[in-house]
């Protein structure tokens, strides 16, 4: 499922998935949206939420809904980590912020980016809610969680 391989800069070492580990994605992908209910803390919730683990969520959430017209990349502004969101004609990706050119950033908590890459409000609802805050092109936002 998993190979070791060198890379070409020296003994370092990294993973890769084998193409019959790669056809896992799609059930992991499934058991991601099933749990997505669960991923988002209640107020009164004391349970940690790291954002880099939106890395697995939002893909798996945005890509069963989301049609990418063409490209963009969306700045998410969540805790002290700054991620980054790429939509592309072959998916969605999230990694930290490389520091290139944002189309647009978007501030808010975990559970309302959830909320969004899953569909459960719009971006109409969660701004006059005060959930989230928009810099840049908001209409790339839209196009990006399906707002």
């Amino acid at each position: 499922m998993v190979e070791r391989r060198l890379t070409g800069e020296g003994s370092v070492v990294e993973y890769a998935l084998t193409p019959w580990g790669a056809e896992l994605r799609q059930p992991i992908e499934s058991l991601i949206r099933w749990s997505t209910p669960l991923m988002v803390p209640g107020p009164a919730d004391s349970d940690a939420f790291r954002p880099e683990w939106l890395a697995l969520a939002l893909p798996a959430l945005l890509d069963t809904r989301v049609e990418v017209r063409s490209s963009a990349t969306v700045g998410l502004e969540i805790g002290d980590l700054p991620l980054q969101l790429r939509a592309t004609r072959s998916g969605f990706e999230v990694g930290q912020y490389d520091g290139h050119s944002l189309d647009a950033t978007v501030r808010a908590n975990p559970a309302a980016v959830l909320g969004l890459a899953a569909g459960a409000f719009t971006l109409s609802d969660a701004r006059a809610f005060g959930l989230v805050e928009i810099d840049g092109d908001e209409s790339v936002v839209r196009t990006v969680f399906a707002a």
